[in-house]
């Protein structure tokens, strides 16, 4: 079985869910499964080596330059398939998916479709693309990615509703697994005493309540509904931090020159990231109501929850805001937070992990994981 991609870049997010999904798949379900990586030819050779120092039977192959350009990378994928021998793809995105979809008369024998997002909506709404032509190409690669494939992975139920509701699917193919955090996370929280002792050495102030933000300074991730939300709260409570895990951006450095004393910018590698979330009180995901966020399952919220934390987060993000409200492990804000933060208990830490555990891990997708793979490999 080949896990395809196309375009996507080695970020905390391709290691979290592409590469530990295809370890998972090999180990769990003992499933031969060929990463096979369409990358930029820009920084090619450092890419690729490192993508294979993290899966060393990963096949990372040039894509043609521009996407404009993405069918012409079908060719590149039949030689690899007939390489290969393997005849079933997991395809992560539109482009990938189509690529897989083109061979499928030749050469493929099923293809199941990794869907991540609202992929057209994201195009329109947040400019992610610089060629316009390219929309009417991405409705119909993304239509037939979700009408033609023979079975659907989906992040949310709110992404299904959203190809129902543009596309008139009416399969029942297709299981639900949300955004996982990585195998590497440790599921062991610091208690009170180490926590302190863990900001210390990091250089945060023991004494404050810390608020976090983990990601991408992306469209999508409303950064200025999250800035002018979090300047109220600190207004409010002087007793509250705000770390940022991010790179810098114009938001973040103007928000930086208004609140310098209760304010900390790092941009730490992805392995780091766990340490500095496992130190704080509450992880924050605020977005603007766009079909991009309606249907999205963002890694850093299963991250938040796996380190412990309450998540402030705005209604409708996938199916993570009717998560928080039924799960008690944080707030759902409009635009303002009703009570002040407080340092967070020791019991709603664990509460928080555990949730993560049951809900936001590999593990806990087994069965559905096992559902696609047989439907592939004709052992329904």
């Amino acid at each position: 079985m080949i896990y395809l991609t196309y375009s996507d870049p080695l970020t905390g997010v391709f290691q979290s869910q592409v590469i530990d999904v295809c370890n998972y798949l090999n180990k769990a379900l003992d499933i031969k499964v060929c990463l096979v990586s369409f990358i930029s030819i820009k920084g090619f050779w450092k890419s690729r080596k490192r993508i294979k120092a993290l899966t060393k039977n990963a096949l990372v192959l040039p894509m043609f330059p521009t996407i404009i350009l993405w069918k012409l990378n079908a060719i590149t994928l039949f030689f690899t398939v007939l390489l290969t021998g393997e005849r079933v793809i997991i395809a992560r995105g539109v482009f990938a998916c189509n690529m897989a979809l083109i061979l499928k008369p030749l050469l493929i024998r099923k293809v199941s479709y990794d869907g991540r997002a609202a992929v057209s909506a994201e195009y329109t709404e947040y400019d992610v693309s610089p060629y316009k032509s390219l929309l009417p190409v991405i409705k119909l690669a993304e239509k037939k990615a979700v009408i033609k494939s023979d079975f659907r992975l989906s992040v949310s139920t709110e992404l299904i509703k959203y190809w129902e509701n543009q596309f008139n699917y009416n399969s029942r193919q297709h299981v639900i697994i949300p955004s996982t955090v990585n195998s590497s996370w440790s599921q062991d929280l610091l208690h009170s005493q180490e926590k302190m002792e863990m900001r210390k050495l990091l250089g945060l102030p023991e004494e404050k309540v810390i608020i976090v933000y983990s990601g991408s300074t992306a469209g999508w991730q409303s950064l200025d509904l999250m800035s002018d939300f979090v300047s109220k709260i600190l207004e409010k409570q002087p007793n509250i931090l705000f770390l940022v895990l991010s790179p810098s951006s114009p938001q973040i450095t103007d928000f930086n020159k208004r609140f310098s004393n209760n304010f900390v910018e790092k941009w730490v590698l992805h392995n780091e990231v766990e340490k500095y979330l496992k130190v704080c009180d509450y992880g924050i995901l605020l977005r603007d109501e766009t079909t991009t966020n309606k249907v999205a399952s963002p890694v850093k919220f299963a991250e938040y929850l796996s380190a412990g934390l309450s998540v402030i987060i705005s209604k409708n993000i996938g199916d993570a805001s009717s998560f928080v409200n039924e799960n008690n492990c944080g707030f759902v804000v409009n635009e303002k937070l009703e009570n002040d933060l407080k340092p967070l208990s020791e019991e709603q830490r664990i509460k928080n992990s555990n949730l993560a555990k049951k809900f936001f891990t590999k593990e806990a997708y087994f069965s559905q994981y096992k559902i696609c793979t047989d439907s592939l490999m004709n052992k329904e």
